[in-house]
């Protein structure tokens, strides 16, 4: 079920919209089921400004010069501007968001910019660095023109400069104006080719008005002939035309769709196409009145001749009729109000409806319309522009992005496959009009509305800043790099897009004193400003000594248990090493570990000198890689290894393949690449001289995919490079006595066909490189930044480019000819190592902003020397750079440098190999925060695991019986032998949140644990206890030759938390809420219904219907009275955009609705902005007014009303309780609350309790006479100051309080004593117990201050996060405390929420007591938000206790199945038939979402008895392939064990 409150953010729903792709109308149901699931997004606002760091130490060498993305390291917001407090010496230099490139080109005076357009690659859309624009005035029409052609017009001179503004210096007349006559738009039909779409408004011989439409076709390489004029036909008989869009692509046949044979090129005929349309709102059938726009719009198709002639006749005319068949969509009241259209390069052609959303249509080979999908979504909200840009990955791959513009809205979709998900939502800061504009790029947007632009970033959604450009009448960004071209009437410019950067200037001399700098950053408009000090010293090269940079390594505060925390920078310094030397045997002990050797279990290396080659290949998931090495005799192994923690020493590992290559594999050749990729390993390798052969790996089989064959010309392939877009060559030719030495590229997906010839000749007349010019060898890297490739010339330089259909070069590097050279690259920067005999060189680029590439440093080598033979290796995921050297007593040592930070920190790590290795040093290097390296210098062999930021490890007690608990770290950071070391210490705080799991093995020895199975075929439930089990417990799993998950299985575990209904019930129902109804029924509420079932079994009683499916109005809270008879339920109106509440009069399950009116059945409730509860009782209805999100959005309120039920109802008397109305100073984030009624002289009265989010509690004493609210007195109470204080607990700055609920209660010698349970996001769920004074009621009943307790701290799920949402149920017995918590799986990439159950005692325990919760439910669920899923509790006349929930997707109908569930006080074994019970060996495993464990022992009809602790990790492996067998549980342990323990069933 996907909920949202639409009158706040009318966002879609990407599974909803996916779901639409394929539907021809809109439902009302669809609008209303729109909700907001971009990661990161909940609410949109303009979050406060974030300050990321007070303080930052910078030891900066000299020389150096280094970028910090201000947003990313500083200070967060929206619309900020930064400025530089700074003394003498101005260390650094701020560059802006919008960052001017070169300076501006004045235009000759011109009067008006009709249409700005690029030259463009037709297959990619990339820039040409060629622009044109039409200028008009009142005697004629003039064409601007900007590029290289013919050096024609002072132009740029080739695509690769994006560092200038374009020069229109130059310009040539078009035509003469003359009455009526106007141009509108403008594009390329070729490089030189320009066509002009204008009009001629006139009248016939009838005197009737008329419009001529006509092209002008203009050549670049003629500028002086006269313009011709080809007249075009006008379909929809347009008068009065003030706009027109055209546009020119050239449809290919690789873009239609076809199928491609075999792997040579195409040898179908390209067509030119011109698409011509006007917009709803530029015909004469617009009135600006009452905005009534065009709705028979039409698009028409022009073939365009080869000589750049348009055909006079449309091909194609795309009106309402046809679209509405293409999409077979009813013809009866459909219309087509065109807002704008572009052609992509795929030659799919986007359509945007003024109110039906995008349509998508492409060409058939044979030239007729397709319909290929349609994104439906404005109808509730007119678009008016959109952009789409393809995003390059990493990886080199391609995803399609979308941006729309909403009147308010702007949103940015990941269109990919032609499935649409939101990647962010814009709230924007202007009403969107018929004239905004919006460009898209890679990274950033620019909207522009009435000609002033705002740029966003693609990233996030807060505005980047609303100043830096002038005001311009075109902006476009450039869709490949980050820069924009902008025009006005007088001057050109271009743009570098960012966030802004801090950046030093580069120093010469070092200083002896710290030098302070303040960074300030600052709302536009707004006086709030954050800052960070810089305190900075310039370093001497080599500076080898170790500073203090006072930073925090970790947070202060770690929930155990915790995967090991990676510890910050403490110190400046090369070569760092972290050790700790605390005390032992503390409450909670620790260790530091950064480099440890990795051992192999299940592989047998030969012996050093016996392998020739070596490699290591780890996948995203990091505990898994693959050791490759070969033979002297050319056969490879290949090894598939796993470890199975970030800590871990061993790795078991598996043989996956054995086979022969045709050559020895050789690092100095780059003879050798592989990936792994969709379950299958692919290899490259170079198998002969003329030779490449690309294969795919299937255990000992090979498959050939490619052989990239040059024998026959004797034609050298001297390197290649394999990465995920393309393959190259670079070859050596000796072709009638012509040696050329080159690049070839070829695509590398099927079919592999040549894609490019890179060679002098390219490089000199297409981009520009004149230097001569021999390919020596290639390099790149396949998983950041895939699309660049380096190619090393020869003769000297480094040529940096990019590859998407056709290369285009970015920078030339100089180096030295001949040189050996090694290109790293990560995703900021790369390395160049330059290595000769006269040469050790190690530079390092900043290549973050593709336009502003720029050298940060020369790397240190201190004492070391590069030795020969030269031997360097990368880490393809984090651009480490490996490389040997010779250290000052002449033995060999590997030197580790980390990308993208200061020189000082550069060198990472120096291993010592402990001997001169003279010969060839096998090296090979992967990973990512985790680096798995292997070495062998002929000797021995070793693998170490090398871990970018060193790990601190948690080690407390398993018997901590506090919550709260201590740790004094103490480390030393240290370097080089003479140079002073640091010591550091560190006070900890470490919450034990139970969640821990550890089987107690001794329970299980021989008769000390005993399960009484009986010997008898009758049905047994046979209780586990919890007694050899400590911990919290998400589900018990078992696994033995009888178990299974079903009735008809003989063993089957019940667990803790067991579903008692399947979820098919109500499978078709999107329920948001739900209320038990006495024992026997419970009633559900959807957007349109009540849904009355049997509590028993869920299953339909009955249904009351509250709106059809077709309108427009939609429930989502309701609250039932305590003697059953209303049901009150809250309502949004979408016509009326207002909250409303509807009342139900039911004798049991049969009801009827009660009027407010004679003519209507609801009561609108002004000024309510968002319900998220509602409550009634005695005469009273109170109504939570807040974001339950986020609820810091805004402060919320409490509204009172009065309601009187007879004939018709009637909310009357409406008190907001808020901060106003309780006269406090501080905000008041009303999160919920909570009504304790109590009696004394025979009055009724009664404390509100609210949360305030920030602080804690407000209690307000009360009355409700007649229904009429009345505070009597008002406490703050700072529940953070008492829980951090006296109450011995913990919360930080980012705990916000949430629920709040009464768990237990009593009046007692004039005293309330109450036990509230408040829920927290971040920390434990506390029960807090209070007195208040009750001797004299009717001035209120103060808290008594000495009473305060914490009898009781539920523990919170490890680090995950809690949602607002809880629910109790208790009673006499004891009662159950249900919380959903959530957290992001980087395994599966998904989000994951879970809902425990906590058992509470019955009543208040006399000391503070610690309750993990004892089972739960665990499901993927998108972005979870407390509107999207309903949970409730109730106990049943019959004691035992359930709670309702739907966290489960049904996937044959897309909504979320309500699931009941019950919760046990142990798990048990269902035995089906004692008789037949075999004796069997029985696997145990507890596991949860960070911990687990697992016992193996044997089960009879006897009982079970002991065999041993497990060796863990084995016996998962059991429990993983027993999925089929355990059913559902499967998924918790496989996403459990694969995400942290890494096991994998290869392996089994």
């Amino acid at each position: 079920m996907q909920f949202l409150t639409l009158h706040m953010f009318l966002i879609q729903d990407p599974q909803l919209i996916q779901k639409q792709n394929n539907q021809n109308d809109h439902s009302i149901n669809d609008v209303i089921a729109l909700s907001s699931k971009a990661r990161g997004l909940q609410y949109l606002l303009y979050f406060d400004l974030a300050l990321l760091q007070s303080k930052l130490d910078v030891y900066i060498t000299v020389g150096e010069q280094k970028w910090w993305n201000l947003r990313e390291n500083f200070v967060q917001g929206a619309d900020l501007t930064y400025t530089l407090q700074q003394g003498d010496g101005e260390i650094f230099k701020i560059q802006q968001p919008i960052d001017k490139l070169g300076s501006n080109n004045i235009n000759p005076q011109i009067a008006t910019v009709r249409s700005l357009r690029p030259f463009r690659q037709w297959s990619t859309g990339i820039w040409q660095n060629r622009f044109a624009f039409i200028e008009e005035d009142a005697s004629q029409i003039d064409i601007y023109f900007a590029g290289e052609q013919n050096n024609f017009f002072n132009c740029i001179s080739f695509p690769s400069e994006t560092h200038k503004a374009p020069n229109f210096q130059g310009y040539s007349k078009a035509m003469d104006k003359f009455p009526g006559f106007s141009c509108f738009s403008i594009d390329f039909a070729s490089s030189t080719k320009l066509i002009i779409d204008c009009a001629q408004e006139g009248k016939t011989t009838q005197d009737e008005p008329i419009t001529t439409n006509g092209f002008l076709l203009f050549d670049l390489e003629k500028p002086t002939e006269e313009v011709a004029v080809h007249n075009s036909e006008n379909p929809g008989k347009d008068l009065g035309v003030t706009n027109r869009i055209m546009q020119i692509h050239l449809f290919q046949p690789k873009t239609l769709g076809e199928e491609l044979e075999g792997h040579g090129p195409l040898t179908k005929t390209e067509q030119l196409y011109l698409l011509r349309g006007v917009p709803c709102y530029a015909s004469n059938k617009y009135n600006p009145v009452d905005d009534t726009i065009d709705q028979n719009s039409i698009i028409e198709w022009y073939k365009i001749a080869d000589d750049g002639t348009p055909d006079e006749t449309a091909t194609i005319k795309l009106d309402k009729a046809a679209l509405a068949t293409l999409f077979e969509i009813s013809p009866t009241n459909f219309n087509f109000a065109l807002m704008m259209f572009k052609i992509q390069p795929s030659s799919e052609v986007f359509i945007l409806d003024a109110y039906a959303g995008i349509y998508v249509v492409g060409l058939t080979p044979s030239g007729s319309l397709k319909k290929i999908t349609r994104y439906t979504d404005t109808a509730f909200s007119k678009a008016f522009a959109f952009d789409f840009v393809y995003r390059t990955r990493d990886d080199g791959s391609n995803q399609r992005h979308l941006v729309i513009v909403y009147k308010n809205l702007m949103i940015l979709y990941d269109v990919t496959a032609n499935e649409r998900s939101i990647l962010q939502t814009y709230i924007l800061p202007f009403a969107a009009s018929y004239g905004t504009k919006v460009s898209l790029g890679q990274k950033f947007i620019v909207v522009s509305n009435n000609k002033v632009p705002y740029l966003y970033s693609t990233e996030h959604n807060k505005l980047i800043t609303s100043t830096g450009f002038e005001q311009q009448d075109y902006i476009l960004v450039n869709p490949y790099e980050p820069d924009a071209v902008a025009l006005n009437t007088y001057q050109s410019s271009r743009y570098q897009l960012s966030e802004g950067y801090l950046i030093n200037n580069k120093q010469v001399a070092p200083t002896t004193n710290i030098i302070s700098t303040t960074l300030v950053g600052q709302s536009a408009g707004s006086a709030k400003q954050c800052s960070t000090i810089l305190n900075t010293k310039i370093l001497e090269n080599n500076d080898k000594k170790i500073y203090d940079l006072e930073a925090q390594p970790f947070s202060p505060v770690i929930s155990y248990p915790t995967e090991p925390i990676s510890i910050r920078a403490m110190a400046s310094g090369p070569n760092l090493y972290y050790v700790d030397v605390g005390p032992a045997n503390q409450t909670v002990n620790y260790l530091v570990k950064s480099i440890w050797e990795l051992k192999l279990d299940g592989v047998t290396i030969p012996a050093p000198q016996d392998v020739s080659y070596s490699d290591i290949l780890v996948l995203d998931v990091q505990n898994v890689f693959f050791l490759l090495y070969q033979l002297p005799n050319k056969v490879v192994y290949i090894f598939r290894c796993q470890h199975f923690s970030r800590e871990a020493v061993p790795a078991s590992c598996k043989q996956y393949s054995t086979f022969s290559l045709k050559e020895l594999l050789s690092k100095n050749a780059g003879n050798f690449y592989w990936y792994h990729q969709y379950a299958q390993l692919i290899i490259a390798y170079q198998s002969g001289k003329y030779t490449v052969e690309l294969q795919m790996v299937e255990g000992n089989s090979q498959t050939l995919l490619k052989e990239f064959d040059y024998s026959v010309d004797k034609t050298e392939i001297t390197s290649f490079v394999l990465l995920n877009n393309a393959i190259y060559l670079s070859l050596k030719s000796n072709i009638g006595g012509v040696t050329e030495e080159l690049v070839e590229v070829y695509t590398s997906l099927s079919p592999i066909i040549l894609k490019q010839r890179i060679d002098s000749n390219y490089l000199k007349t297409s981009q520009g490189y004149s230097k001569a010019f021999a390919a020596s060898k290639v390099f790149g890297n396949k998983e950041v930044k895939s699309s660049l490739i380096f190619i090393q010339n020869r003769l000297g330089d480094l040529l940096l480019g990019e590859f998407t259909d056709t290369f285009t070069l970015i920078e030339v590097f100089p180096t030295q000819p001949s040189v050996e050279l090694a290109v790293g690259l990560s995703s900021k920067t790369f390395f160049i190592v330059q290595f000769s005999e006269s040469i050790q060189l190690i530079q390092e680029y900043n290549i973050q902003n593709i336009n502003a590439i720029y050298l940060a440093k020369t790397l240190p080598l201190y004492d070391y020397k590069i030795q020969a033979p030269f031997t360097a290796d990368f880490a393809a995921f984090t651009g480490y750079l490996f490389l040997r050297a010779l250290d000052t007593n002449d033995k060999t040592v590997i030197l580790l440098y980390q990308p993208n930070v200061v020189a000082h920190q550069s060198l990472h790590r120096v291993i010592e190999v402990k001997s001169k290795v003279t010969g060839t040093f096998d090296m090979a290097i992967d990973g990512q925060s985790q680096m798995i390296v292997y070495m062998n210098d002929n000797k021995e062999h070793k693998l170490f695991q090398i871990q970018a930021e060193p790990l601190f490890i948690l080690l407390p007690s398993v018997t901590q019986a506090q919550y709260l608990n201590t740790l004094t770290a103490q480390l030393q950071v240290s370097n080089f032998q003479g140079v002073q070391a640091l010591n550091f210490t560190k006070k900890l705080k470490v919450l034990n949140t139970l969640s821990q799991l550890t089987i107690n093995a001794a329970v299980f020895t021989k008769g000390n644990k005993k399960f009484p199975i009986k010997d008898t075929n009758s049905p047994q439930l046979v209780g586990m206890g919890t007694d050899w089990y400590t911990g919290a417990v998400v589900r018990i799993v078992g696994l033995c030759d009888e178990c299974g998950n079903t009735d008809d299985d003989n063993v089957k575990i019940i667990n803790p938390v067991q579903p008692v209904t399947t979820g098919k019930e109500l499978e078709d129902f999107d329920i948001s809420d739900g209320k038990a109804i006495g024992s026997d029924y419970v009633v559900y509420l959807t957007r349109k219904k009540l849904i009355f079932t049997y509590s028993q079994n869920n299953t339909q009683a009955k249904q009351f219907t509250l709106y059809k499916e077709t309108e427009s109005d939609f429930c989502e809270q309701l609250s039932i009275s305590d003697n059953l008879q209303y049901i009150f339920v809250s309502c949004y109106s979408l016509q009326r955009m207002t909250y409303f509440i509807r009342v139900l009069k039911c004798t049991s399950i049969t009801c009827e609705s009660v009027s407010h009116t004679l003519t209507a059945d609801y009561q609108d409730l002004a000024g309510v902005v968002n319900i998220i509860k509602i409550k009634y009782f005695d005469n009273s209805l109170l109504i939570l007014d807040a974001n339950g999100n986020n609820v810091l959005q805004y402060e919320g309120s409490v509204n009172a009303y009065q309601i009187s039920i007879n004939t018709l109802f009637d909310l009357t008397n409406r008190k907001v309780i808020n901060k106003d109305y309780l006269q406090q100073l501080n905000p008041l984030y009303t999160a919920d609350f909570e009504i304790v009624k109590y009696t004394t002289n025979n009055n009724n009265y009664y404390l509100l309790v609210l949360t305030d989010a920030k602080s804690g509690l407000v209690f307000i004493d009360s009355t409700f006479e007649g229904g009429i609210y009345k505070k009597l007195n008002v406490e703050e109470y700072n529940l953070v100051a008492y829980l951090n204080g006296d109450g011995g607990q913990y919360t930080d700055a980012n705990t916000l309080f949430y629920q709040v609920k009464t768990l237990y209660s009593e009046f007692a010698d004039k005293k309330l004593k109450v036990t509230f349970l408040v829920t927290t996001n971040n920390v434990a769920q506390y029960g807090v117990y209070f007195e208040f004074d009750a001797s004299n009621p009717g001035a209120g009943s103060p808290i008594v201050k000495t009473s305060a307790q914490v009898p009781l701290v539920l523990t919170n799920y490890a680090q995950q996060t809690a949602l607002n949402k809880v629910t109790v149920s208790l009673n006499t017995n004891g009662g159950i405390v249900i919380v959903p918590y959530f957290y992001y799986d980087t395994y599966r990439q998904k989000d994951v929420i879970t809902v425990v159950a906590y058992t509470i005692p019955a009543a208040k325990p006399a000391k503070t007591t610690l309750i993990a919760f004892q089972g739960g439910e665990e499901h993927e669920y998108d972005m979870p938000q407390i509107q999207d899923f309903a949970l409730f509790s109730n106990i049943e006349k019959d004691g035992k206790q359930y709670f309702y929930t739907n966290i489960v997707k049904s996937y044959s109908t897309g909504e979320d199945q309500i699931i009941k569930y019950q919760v046990n006080p142990q798990a048990y074994f269902q035995i089906k038939d004692g008789s037949k019970l075999k004796s069997q060996k029985l696997t145990l495993s507890v596991v949860n979402y960070i911990s687990d464990d697992s016992v193996s022992t044997t089960i009879n009809n006897g009982h079970v008895e002991s065999s041993s602790s497990s060796n863990w990790w084995w016996i998962t492996l059991l429990v993983i392939f027993g999925v089929v067998a355990v059913g559902g549980i499967g998924f918790i342990v496989y996403t459990k064990f694969f995400k942290r323990s890494g096991v994998d069933p290869l392996l089994g």
